[in-house]
């Protein structure tokens, strides 16, 4: 059948011929009927003419819109103004405009889940109508039933109106970049329609980061240290991994620093000379890097613990930062002894005690250990050098005297002795200055040295001195 479509329907023209006879010349629009099924109010004819068998007719329409196909048909009203012979009427179909209706404009989707919008005609196609959706990028993918990746949506004269889904799937990528992506629609079989697109937004969900591996021989498993180093031993020198957990969108240098290179050193290349950064780029991302670091033997005997930083530098990479602790346990036999025990790390600075009795300083603790394994028992002899300040071991019980003695075996080498030390109460009013010994012998410790500290102590009678800790000058 022809066709005449709701928005060109008023003024459109259609003809019908009489076989075996001709229309009585002054035909008008009165001498015909239209008929459409199913019913369209507003529908008449406008004007006629004829010529012979031909009848031309004009229509007219004052309804609004419609969305379902009507058939039309034509009948002679007044059959006086014809001569015998059967009408010829048309095979026309009235169609409404045809569009197509998208529920959605935009949609914002985290990587890997998934969405929906759906279409839907806006009339009654003649015959199958297809829209075929298509995404512009790989990284969104579009389907519109349960076979994978299928595209397009087939609508008939049965089920134009009801609205058919479409499943959007941003895939997951090794990049950590947002994606913007275009879906559009192009209709097949329906006239002059077209489907507005879909932008859709994914928001990725990989993480810029530097990846550290301190124990690259487990495979899968990323541990982030800390790595210990041992001076003068098979792990004087270890390595561990490096990597980036995205894709990045640009060439990446890591810059690797140790904050101690008396320390630990770094070196990111078997080649002479010591490197310390590392290339990444789209292609070798994924691919862990060795980072070799080596503990430097000293001459003292304390442990370190020196922080092994990672600062990147271009593309989507830039300003990421990564850190590694190697901890080095020192060779060297020795006495360590930390005057400020509430706090990290072996300080060794003078004490100061007040002779008062009740003062939260008129006894003050420090801490005594060895650095390594002795080959036997090992005694630290501990003195004062001045009378008016006692030493006692242990952190409570014990008399106060100027000499006192620790004892360290093979199994208790590496726990921390407490040692009190106190200002004795005189009669006296001059402030106290001596100095506390630690003599170490035994195994292999009689040759590691004594390790020293001062002490100063204020006098508590009226009109007392005390001494300055920095120098030797006594304060009034």
């Amino acid at each position: 059948p022809a066709f005449l479509a709701e928005a060109a329907l008023n003024g459109a023209t259609t003809t019908v011929a009489l076989t075996n006879a001709t229309f009585e010349s002054g035909a008008t629009a009165g001498h015909f009927a239209l008929t459409t099924s199913p019913p369209l109010p507003g529908l008449s004819v406008a004007s006629a003419s004829a010529s012979g068998a031909t009848a031309t007719l004009t229509l007219g329409y004052t309804g609004g819109n419609f969305d379902t196909v009507h058939a039309l048909s034509v009948t002679v009203a007044d059959a006086a103004h014809t001569l015998a012979g059967a009408l010829t009427t048309p095979a026309v179909n009235i169609v409404p405009t045809p569009s197509v209706a998208v529920s959605e404009s935009s949609l914002t989707l985290q990587e890997g889940a998934s969405s929906t919008y759906t279409v839907v005609l806006g009339g009654q196609p003649t015959a199958n109508a297809t829209v075929t959706a298509t995404s512009d990028d790989a990284a969104v993918h579009v389907d519109t039933d349960a076979t994978p990746l299928a595209r397009t949506l087939t609508f008939t004269p049965q089920n134009w109106n009801t609205a058919q889904t479409v499943t959007v799937s941003p895939q997951q990528d090794d990049d950590a970049s947002d994606e913007s992506v275009t879906i559009s629609h192009a209709v097949s079989n329906y006239g002059a329609a077209t489907a507005s697109g879909v932008s859709v937004t994914v928001r990725d969900d990989d993480t810029v980061a530097i990846v550290i591996d301190a124990n690259p021989a487990t495979p899968n498993v990323d541990e982030s240290g800390p790595l210990a180093l041992a001076e003068g031993s098979a792990s004087s020198t270890l390595s561990y991994a490096v990597r980036l957990a995205t894709r990045p969108t640009g060439a990446v240098t890591v810059t690797i620093t140790s904050d101690d290179d008396g320390a630990v050193t770094v070196d990111t290349s078997a080649d002479p000379g010591t490197q310390n950064t590392l290339a990444f780029d789209a292609t070798n991302w994924d691919t862990a890097r060795t980072v070799s670091l080596a503990a430097v033997n000293d001459d003292d005997p304390n442990d370190e613990s020196v922080a092994i930083g990672h600062a990147a530098q271009g593309g989507d990479y830039a300003g990421q930062t990564a850190t590694l602790t190697a901890t080095v346990a020192d060779d060297d036999v020795g006495v360590l002894v930390d005057t400020d025990p509430n706090t990290s790390g072996d300080q060794l600075a003078p004490l100061a005690l007040e002779e008062r009795s009740g003062s939260p300083i008129n006894t003050r603790t420090y801490t005594v250990r060895l650095t390594t394994l002795p080959t036997s028992t090992v005694t630290v002899a501990v003195a004062s050098d001045n009378a008016a300040i006692g030493v006692a071991p242990g952190a409570s019980g014990g008399t106060f005297s100027n000499a006192a003695d620790l004892t360290f075996t093979v199994q208790n080498w590496a726990t921390a002795q407490t040692v009190r030390v106190r200002a004795e109460q005189d009669a006296d009013a001059v402030g106290e200055r001596g100095t506390i010994s630690n003599d170490p012998s035994g195994g292999q410790y009689g040759s590691a040295g004594t390790i020293s500290f001062a002490v100063t102590a204020q006098d508590d009678e009226d009109g007392g001195t005390d001494y300055d800790t920095d120098d030797d000058n006594l304060i009034e």
